[in-house]
């Protein structure tokens, strides 16, 4: 097994040896039932015959993209209380393109939502909203502001059916159930186009 496999990609579940001969390493799992060590990801098998450890080093060459202060980012709206909001960062917005990342944790606090007051949270944000904001730190979780013009809710739902809300005369509304929703919306706020069948 350990001859053939080590000029081979190896998938996930195929096994690389037997537990009584070698140890798991990184990328790696025990199949107990039947003894064997699997791989757990895509990727060259690497055998360390002095320390008696099999592991699997990723093909994959994607390196992940950390947001850095001031940087604009894309997030869904995870948990909302009346002063502050927890997202989910999942990607950098550059050029209405939308880079992949992380996740990454992001706190968007009452104070760095408006330049205007702003009641409570609930009047601007649903859960499920994909927001864009900017990045106030540079470390996990990211301390989020949508004050600069431009930022704000990207994507929403409808909180009645769940359909994709339109932007119309500086309102969101659901084309379904007609009803209207008041949001924090950005200038890039996407239509949707919905084809009929």
């Amino acid at each position: 097994m350990e001859s053939n496999a080590k000029e081979q990609l190896v998938y996930p579940s195929t096994p690389l040896n037997v537990i009584e001969e070698f140890f798991p390493g990184e990328n790696t799992y025990v199949d107990e039932e039947k003894g064997f060590i699997r791989a757990s990801i895509v990727g060259k098998p690497k055998w360390d015959n002095a320390a008696r450890l099999v592991k699997v080093v990723s093909t994959r060459k994607r390196k992940y993209i950390i947001p850095r202060e001031n940087s604009i980012v894309v997030g869904v709206v995870q948990n909302i209380r009346t002063d502050f909001l927890l997202a989910t960062i999942i990607g950098l917005y550059d050029n209405k393109k939308i880079i992949p990342t992380g996740p990454f944790a992001g706190v968007l606090h009452i104070s760095q939502v408006s330049q205007e007051y702003v009641r409570s949270l609930y009047d601007l944000f649903a859960i499920g909203d994909v927001i864009l904001a900017k990045t106030m730190n540079n470390y996990n979780p990211y301390h989020l502001s949508t004050k600069a013009p431009g930022l704000g809710v990207i994507l929403s739902s409808c909180g009645y059916c769940g359909h994709v809300l339109l932007f119309q005369d500086g309102r969101l509304y659901c084309p379904r159930c007609k009803s209207s929703f008041n949001r924090l919306i950005s200038k890039n706020y996407y239509n949707v186009i919905l084809q009929k069948r």
